[in-house]
């Protein structure tokens, strides 16, 4: 298994497969096939690797045997029960099962919230729910998602954090998709002088992210004067610190609101 989270590292997904799955299998030859937690985590691990490698019904069907046992060990409010729940929601995003993907959501929710320990984590929820709501053309649950999300981070973790800056870009990037321009605007600039304040005048990618936003919706919102000053900001980061160039243009072709790693982290 350590081998496989070299390789998982590295994004050999498939080789690291290989080695989660000879985890997998000493795992059940030393803990049974059923019911031991070591058996649990080896199952996730391979689950995870097929799901870098897009094969989603092998990694739903792995993270539901990993749940099942987690549930029996740890019971169902537990943060290593709730975390595999997450994954089988994803993945049920990612095979476009948007209705199961959004039940699977509200349950993890249901538990969260009873649970204060959880605050953060209900933050997290929240705004999967808000994106698997926007993709499924349901912008006003979407949008009364992340907007509980950006009021739950402002109590949880203060108004000048990257928490709360991400959620700002959340709803202005929500507020964009159904036309609400200016809204949208008001929220990515909250969210630009959020990460200003955080990451200082270091150049980074996520403030050349808020900033190609921000562009788009001046544009659409017919201010082409503001959205050719934007549009300059990035080259002038670029220009300050080349060796960001080629990560910047990544983050410019890719939905930046949305990035899940593997911890289930956004941006």
């Amino acid at each position: 298994s350590k081998i496989g989270e070299i390789y998982y590292k590295k994004g050999f997904y498939s080789k690291a497969y290989v080695y989660f799955k000879k985890g997998l299998a000493i795992s059940e030859r030393v803990h049974g096939t059923r019911g031991h937690p070591a058996v649990a985590d080896s199952m996730v691990s391979v689950a995870e690797s097929l799901d870098a490698m897009k094969k989603y019904d092998q990694a739903l069907r792995m993270y539901r045997m990993a749940f099942e046992i987690r549930k029996n060990v740890y019971g169902r409010g537990h943060e290593a029960t709730m975390s595999v729940q997450t994954d089988i929601a994803w993945t049920l995003r990612n095979l476009k099962r948007f209705k199961e993907a959004i039940e699977c959501f509200v349950e993890v929710l249901t538990v969260q919230k009873v649970l204060p320990a959880y605050n953060a984590d209900v933050v997290t929820t929240y705004s999967y729910l808000g994106k698997v709501h926007l993709e499924n053309g349901d912008h006003r649950r979407s949008l009364l998602c992340c907007e509980r999300a950006l009021l739950m981070s402002q109590s949880v973790s203060g108004n000048e954090s990257r928490e709360t800056a991400t959620c700002c870009f959340n709803l202005g990037r929500v507020l964009y998709e159904s036309g609400a321009y200016k809204r949208s605007i008001e929220n990515y600039e909250k969210s630009l002088v959020i990460r200003k304040s955080v990451l200082g005048d270091t150049p980074h990618p996520k403030i050349d992210v808020t900033y190609h936003h921000i562009r788009m919706a001046l544009d659409k919102d017919g201010d082409a004067g503001e959205a050719l000053t934007c549009m300059m900001k990035p080259v002038e980061i670029e220009d300050q610190c080349p060796s960001i160039a080629e990560e910047i243009n990544h983050c410019n072709k890719i939905d930046s609101l949305y990035v899940k790693d593997s911890k289930c982290n956004y941006e």
